[in-house]
C-alpha cells in the first residue's frame, strides 16, 4: 500500500502512526475472524465428512455379517432338507425303517447343532419329529414336560391298523440313552393341516421357506424349510430354527442400544432382533392370552420406524440422514436375496456414535484459533510502523491456512517484538492445526453400495480374472455316499478352498454341485488380480491334496480338484428376473475358464493357465506352455500353461532349481515339435519322458507325435490342438 501524506508542517507525527494503527488493526481483525470462521467451517465440514464415512463402513460391515451369519444359519437347513427329502429312509422306500430313520436324522442334527429340530409328515398323516437342544432351549424342554437333561426328543404319530392314531415323546440324553417315555391317542396335531406342509406340497421340487410363525410344541417364533418328496405314501421334510438365536448374534455385534439392528422379511415380519423377545407380539391376557410373530410396525422406537417410512418410500438405500427429537441419526436398508427369499437388515445409528475423539479434535483446534486471536489482538495496539511487510506476509499465511495448506514452516522475521510474537503464534497454531489434521481419516471407504440406487438387472463390462474348480469323478463318488456322509464331505472340502479364495479378497459366485466358480477385480477393484487368482489356484490345490491325504488315512475317499485360469473381459452385474437377482459374471472369458478347467482330464495336469494370465504374471510366476489349442465353443485359439510355482513368496510354492530345470528341458524337447520335425520332435520327448517318467503331459505328446509319424498333418498345419468336445 502506497502511503499519502496529508499532515501539516506543525502536525504531530504521532498522527500517522494512529492512521497506520487504524489500518493495521483493522486489517488484522478481518484477518483473524477469516481465519477462525475458515477454520470452524472447515473442522464442521471436515467432521461430519468423517462421521459419516465411518458410520458407512460401520453400517456395511455390520450388514455384510448379519447377511453372512443368515446365510451360514439358512443354507445349512437348505442344504439338510435337501438332502434327506431324498434320503429312502424318510421316503419310506423298502418300508418303514424308524430305528434307520431315527439314525440318519441324529446324525445329520449332531453336525449342525444350530438346527432346531427335523421332521417328516406323511399323506396319511403320519409324523416323524426329532428336536436337538441346547442350553438355550430349556424353555422348550420345560414346555414339552421333559427331562432338564434332555438333549435329543423324539415325537412320533403313527396311523395303527384300526384306523386310530397313537402319538408317542420318547426323551434322549447326549448318549442317546432314553431317559423318558410317554404316549397318548387320538392326538390333535395333524401334520397335513399346518401351513409349513401344504406349501410344500404345492412347490414340489423346490425348498420351501414359510415366513415366521410361532411354533406348535413351544412359545418360540421360527421358520420352517420343507420340501416334498414323493414315495409309497409321499410328504414333506422339514427342519425348524428358532429366531432367537439369529438375534442372539445380532446382540452380540451391537456396540450398545443406542445402535438399532434388525432383519425382516418382504411381508415386514421381524427375523430377528437384538432383543428376542420383540419377535413375538403378545394379544389379550390370561386364559386368551396369544403370540403371535411380530412385524416391524409392532416397534415403538421412533428410530426405527422413522427408518421404516424411509424404506417404504424409496426402496433398499445404503446411507440416509435423518432428525429426530433434535439428534442427528444415520440409517441403512440393505436387501439381500437368497434362495429366491428377499429379506432386508434395517441398521441406524445416531451420528454423535461416530464422531468420537474426531469432534474433541475439532473443539480442541477451534478453542486454539480463538486463544491465538485473543492474544493476538493486543499485540497489535503495540506495533505500526514496522508491521505492513510482516503483516502482508502473514496475510499469505492466513490464506493458506484457510486453504488447510500446513506443509512448511512460517520463516519470518521483523524487529519488533510484538511482530516476533505474532509471527511466533501462527507458527504454532499453523503447527498444530497440522497435528490435528492427522487425527482425520483422508481415505473414503469404498462402498459399492454408495449410490442406494435401487438393485436392477444390468451389468458392466470389466477385465477380470477368473477360477473354476471340479472334483474329478464327483458323481460316482457321490453315489457311493450316503447323503448325510456326503454333506459332511462337500462341507469340510468347501471350507477348506472357500475360506482361500475369501482370503485373497475373491467374489465366490456360485457353487454348481461340487464346482466352485469365483472370480477377481468385481465388484471391488483387486490389485495384480490375474497374479491373486494364479496364486489362489497354487493355494487350493495344495489344499485339497492335503485335505484329500487327511480323508485317506481316515479310511474315506479322496477328491481331486482341476483348476482352469483365465483373465479377460466380462460383463459384471445383475442377471436374472424381477423377482429373483443374481450378481454374476457373464461371457466368453467364463465359458473359457470353464473349458480350461475341462481340458485338465484331456492333459492329466491339475492347472491350467490362459495366455491372457501367463503374459500377465510372467515376472512371479514359472509356468509351463502346454498347447496352442482351441477348445469347444471358444471364439478364438488360445495358448494354455501350468502353472509351476512363484518365485517369490512362501516356500510351498516357491520355484525349486529342480523344477526350473524341468521346465527348460520341456520347452527344449517342445521346440522339434513345434517346428514340425516329427522325427525330431519323437526322439526329443521320448528322452524326455525318459528323464521325467511320471510327466503325464509327455505321455501325451508322445501318442500325437507317435501318430503325426504315421500319419503327418497337413502342410498348412497351424499347430492348434481343436476340441470337439467339453
Amino acid at each position: 500500500m502506497k502511503n499519502v501524506n496529508t499532515k501539516s508542517p506543525g502536525q504531530s507525527p504521532k498522527n500517522d502512526s494512529l492512521t497506520i494503527f487504524t489500518t493495521v488493526f483493522g486489517l488484522f481483525l478481518f484477518i483473524a475472524l477469516l481465519i477462525g470462521a475458515s477454520v470452524t467451517l472447515t473442522n464442521y465440514v471436515q467432521l461430519r465428512a468423517s462421521a459419516t464415512d465411518v458410520a458407512a463402513d460401520t453400517f456395511s460391515t455390520t450388514i455384510e455379517r448379519i447377511d453372512e451369519k443368515k446365510q451360514s444359519l439358512f443354507g445349512t437347513l437348505i442344504l439338510l432338507t435337501e438332502l434327506f427329502s431324498d434320503a429312502p429312509a424318510v421316503k419310506r422306500e423298502g418300508g418303514v425303517n424308524m430305528e434307520g430313520l431315527l439314525s440318519a436324522l441324529l446324525r445329520g442334527l449332531t453336525i449342525n447343532p444350530h438346527v432346531l429340530e427335523v421332521y417328516a409328515g406323511y399323506e396319511n398323516g403320519d409324523y416323524y419329529q426329532i428336536f436337538s437342544f441346547i442350553e438355550e432351549d430349556r424353555n422348550i424342554i420345560e414346555g414339552l414336560n421333559g427331562p432338564l437333561d434332555t438333549r435329543y426328543a423324539v415325537h412320533e404319530i403313527t396311523l395303527q391298523d384300526d384306523g386310530s392314531r397313537l402319538e408317542s415323546w420318547r426323551f434322549l440324553d447326549e448318549g442317546q440313552n432314553e431317559i423318558a417315555y410317554r404316549e397318548n391317542s387320538g392326538p390333535a396335531y395333524d401334520p397335513r393341516l399346518r401351513p409349513w406342509y401344504s406349501s410344500a406340497r404345492e412347490t414340489p421340487g423346490n425348498v420351501f421357506r414359510t415366513r415366521p410363525y410361532v411354533f406348535a410344541v413351544s412359545p418360540e417364533v421360527g421358520m420352517t424349510f420343507g420340501k416334498s418328496f414323493d414315495g409309497p405314501i409321499g410328504g414333506v421334510f422339514a427342519t425348524d430354527i428358532t429366531l432367537d438365536r439369529f438375534s442372539s448374534f445380532l446382540r452380540s455385534i451391537r456396540p450398545n442400544s443406542l445402535h438399532s439392528v434388525l432383519v425382516f422379511d418382504s411381508d415386514m415380519f421381524l427375523i430377528a432382533h437384538p432383543d428376542a423377545d420383540k419377535v413375538l407380539k403378545r394379544t389379550g391376557s390370561g386364559d386368551e392370552l396369544m403370540l403371535q410373530p411380530a412385524k416391524v410396525s409392532d416397534l415403538t422406537d421412533p428410530v426405527i420406524q422413522k427408518t421404516v417410512a424411509l424404506f417404504s418410500e424409496e426402496g433398499p438405500f445404503t446411507l440416509k440422514e435423518f432428525e429426530l427429537e433434535g439428534e442427528t441419526y444415520l440409517a441403512s436398508v440393505a436387501r439381500h436375496d437368497y434362495d429366491g427369499q428377499a429379506d432386508y437388515v434395517l441398521y441406524a445409528a445416531p451420528l454423535s456414535e461416530f464422531e468420537g475423539r474426531i469432534g474433541e479434535a475439532a473443539s480442541q483446534s477451534l478453542l486454539a484459533g480463538i486463544v491465538v486471536i485473543l492474544i493476538s489482538i493486543p499485540l497489535v495496539v503495540f506495533v505500526a510502523r514496522s508491521i505492513a511487510k510482516p503483516l502482508s506476509a502473514l496475510s499469505k499465511e492466513a490464506m493458506q491456512i484457510q486453504a488447510f495448506q500446513l506443509d512448511g514452516l512460517i520463516e519470518l522475521d521483523s524487529p519488533v517484538r510484538e511482530i516476533k510474537t505474532l509471527i511466533g503464534s501462527m507458527a504454532n497454531m499453523k503447527g498444530t492445526m497440522r497435528s490435528i489434521s492427522k487425527f482425520v481419516p483422508k481415505a473414503l471407504v469404498k462402498d459399492i453400495l454408495e449410490s442406494g440406487d435401487p438393485v436392477e438387472v444390468g451389468g458392466k463390462r470389466r477385465n477380470i480374472s477368473l477360477l473354476f474348480t471340479d472334483v474329478q469323478d464327483f458323481t460316482p463318488i457321490s453315489d457311493s455316499m450316503k447323503p448325510e456322509e456326503l454333506m459332511v464331505s462337500m462341507s469340510e472340502y468347501f471350507e477348506e478352498l472357500v475360506s482361500l479364495v475369501i482370503a485373497e479378497e475373491g467374489t465366490v459366485d456360485k457353487f454348481v454341485g461340487d464346482a466352485i466358480f469365483s472370480y477377481w477385480n468385481a465388484p471391488l477393484p483387486t490389485e495384480d488380480y490375474e497374479y491373486v487368482a494364479c496364486y489362489t489356484a497354487l493355494k487350493c490345490r495344495t489344499a485339497s491334496e492335503r485335505l484329500s491325504a487327511q480323508w485317506q488315512k481316515q479310511g474315506r475317499v479322496g477328491w481331486y480338484t482341476r483348476f482352469g485360469v483365465h483373465a479377460g473381459d466380462a460383463v459384471v452385474g445383475n442377471v436374472g428376473s424381477s423377482d429373483r437377482i443374481d450378481f454374476t459374471a457373464i461371457g466368453d472369458s467364463v465359458n473359457i475358464a470353464s473349458r480350461l478347467e475341462g481340458l485338465n482330464k484331456y492333459y492329466k495336469t491339475t492347472i491350467l493357465a490362459s495366455g491372457p494370465i501367463v503374459r500377465a504374471c510372467s515376472d512371479k510366476f514359472l509356468f509351463r506352455k502346454i498347447d496352442h489349442c482351441l477348445p469347444k465353443g471358444a471364439g478364438s485359439p488360445l495358448e494354455i500353461y501350468e502353472p509351476i510355482g512363484i518365485f517369490d513368496g512362501p516356500e510351498e510354492y516357491r520355484v525349486t532349481p529342480a523344477q526350473t530345470a524341468f521346465v527348460t528341458d520341456w520347452s527344449e524337447a517342445m521346440a522339434p515339435y513345434e517346428n514340425g520335425k516329427w522325427g525330431d520332435a519323437l526322439s526329443a520327448v521320448q528322452s524326455f519322458a525318459a528323464q521325467y517318467p511320471d510327466d503325464a503331459v509327455a505321455k501325451v505328446y508322445l501318442d500325437r507325435i507317435t501318430d503325426f509319424v504315421g500319419n503327418p498333418p497337413p502342410d498348412d498345419w497351424d499347430g492348434i490342438t481343436r476340441f470337439n468336445e467339453k
